[in-house]
């Protein structure tokens, strides 16, 4: 345990030097669309001890630029442009950057957030950012107390998620309060939730559709492992088991809204190719041309009812189920597999002795 301490504070120590070096130790922002925008300095080593670490993160939502500490132009402006629509510039952008001081500064100059949460579930959160940099360790989250948003991913979709949180905080009435009850485990689902429905309808409207898939893309792995991470979390390295098996159940269910929406598309009928065209017959006017029409108007038959199309598909209802049928036995597998680790091993031995009293004492290492 000493050995792991004496690491993370060298590595803390190592980013914090490569953060203050150039002689300043808090860099002038960029404004960008009155955003402010402050971008750390690159350096390979750490960097690259950050992308290792983050491959967890990227085995979950199967995209590499997850953790990468490479945030791209593109990424940035697409949320300092979301920030900007919503009046949201007093929001500080923080791009793979580790500035612990700046943080305590804003923590006290933060008017949004009354004192007593700033200074004491604020105080939690800042210290928690300088204890364990995001810089190396990663991770995309705003911080309420600093208003601040850090950016470890170049993922558009997890920026926007974040800045999404930051405008529920803004419009509350309450925000100090909104902010201290995600605390609460299970209580953050919800937030999230609301962020993630707020981004997809903001891709829907400003993006294209190929946006608009990719959002759901990342958006319902993530959810899931932030499920998976409530659940388990509590277990030796549930956190990382916990994220992993609950991204493949959202993964799976992306899948399954995949299927569910091209059936959706696929009922229309003159959409569908082995769809026959409906045939609708001509109004039939019933009238006696050669005796004079004495009876009044003439009248109209209703129209023939159109031929019905046919389709060969399967129905949604069983490509539905077919897909479930096919992921549960990989889901069950790869759940096995991780409660036969090493880890968990122990803490099942571990716990069957305590049942049989014959231990007290638990230990995950």
């Amino acid at each position: 345990m000493k050995r792991i301490s004496m690491v993370i504070l060298m590595l803390v120590a190592l980013t914090g030097c490569q953060t203050w070096s150039g002689g300043t130790s808090h860099p002038a922002p960029i404004t960008t669309a009155g955003v402010q925008v402050q971008r750390g300095r690159p350096n390979q080593v750490i960097d690259g001890a950050g992308w290792v670490l983050g491959i967890p993160n990227k085995l979950a939502l199967w995209d590499r630029r997850a953790d990468n500490h490479e945030i791209s132009p593109q990424t940035e402006a697409d949320l300092v442009e979301y920030l900007h629509s919503n009046n949201l510039n007093n929001v500080l952008v923080r791009v793979n950057q580790y500035d612990p001081g700046g943080e305590w500064k804003r923590l006290t100059q933060n008017k949004n957030v009354s004192p007593g949460w700033r200074y004491t579930v604020g105080t939690y959160n800042t210290l928690k950012y300088t204890l364990i940099p995001g810089r190396l360790f990663g991770g995309d989250w705003y911080n309420p107390y600093t208003n601040t948003i850090n950016l470890s991913s170049d993922i558009p979709t997890l920026a926007l998620s974040e800045g999404a949180y930051a405008k529920h905080v803004h419009h509350n009435t309450k925000p100090g309060t909104y902010a201290a009850v995600r605390e609460i485990p299970f209580v953050r689902l919800w937030h999230e939730k609301q962020a993630n429905n707020e981004v997809l309808s903001y891709v829907k409207s400003t993006g294209t559709a190929q946006d608009h898939e990719e959002a759901f893309r990342i958006i319902y792995p993530n959810y899931g492992a932030s499920w998976g991470e409530q659940i388990i979390g509590v277990l030796p390295y549930g956190k990382v088991a916990g994220r992993l098996v609950g991204a493949s159940v959202g993964h799976a269910v992306n899948g399954v809204r995949k299927i569910t929406s091209s059936d959706d598309e696929t009922a229309q009928p003159a959409e569908h190719f082995m769809s026959e065209p409906a045939v609708t017959e001509p109004l039939a006017i019933a009238t006696t041309p050669d005796i004079p029409n004495t009876a009044g108007p003439a009248v109209i038959a209703p129209p023939a009812a159109p031929i019905s199309p046919t389709r060969s598909t399967f129905p949604p209802t069983y490509q539905r189920w077919h897909l479930v049928k096919v992921l549960m036995p990989s889901m069950f597998t790869t759940i096995q597999n991780l409660a036969r680790t090493r880890p968990f091993a122990k803490f099942r031995s571990c716990a069957s002795g305590m049942r049989s009293k014959r231990t007290t004492k638990c230990s995950a290492t």
